[in-house]
């Protein structure tokens, strides 16, 4: 099965990240994979700035994904907003079939249009 993921990371996440790492049971211990994965080195993160948190846990997402469950590739689009980042939609897959048609369908924006950089 593959996974198509909306990954709510620049607005809750940035602002709350420090209360839900105290916390026990939280939301991003529920979301993230095992904590052995990432803790210490968020631990040891020194910039804390919304882009680098941002990074930070897409990539250990992105990781779990792949360590934990087994998936091949992971992909991902950032969504603007008026402002700046809004979310992340994540891709994972196990198939390089599912890479191949989601590396096909990111090249193209919402209206159609193909993106060439």
């Amino acid at each position: 099965m593959d996974f198509f993921i909306l990954f709510a990371d620049a607005i809750d996440l940035v602002r709350n990240v420090d209360m839900y790492e105290q916390m026990s049971e939280s939301k991003l211990y529920e979301a993230m994979p095992p904590k052995e994965l990432w803790l210490d080195d968020w631990r040891r993160l020194e910039n804390r700035s919304g882009p680098h948190v941002r990074r930070f846990f897409a990539d250990k997402f992105a990781c779990g994904l792949r360590e934990c469950l087994g998936y091949k590739g992971v992909r991902e689009e950032i969504i603007d907003g008026p402002n700046g980042p809004l979310y992340r939609l994540i891709y994972a897959s196990k198939s390089e079939k599912g890479l191949e048609f989601w590396d096909k369908i990111a090249k193209k924006e919402i209206g159609g249009q193909h993106r060439f950089w």
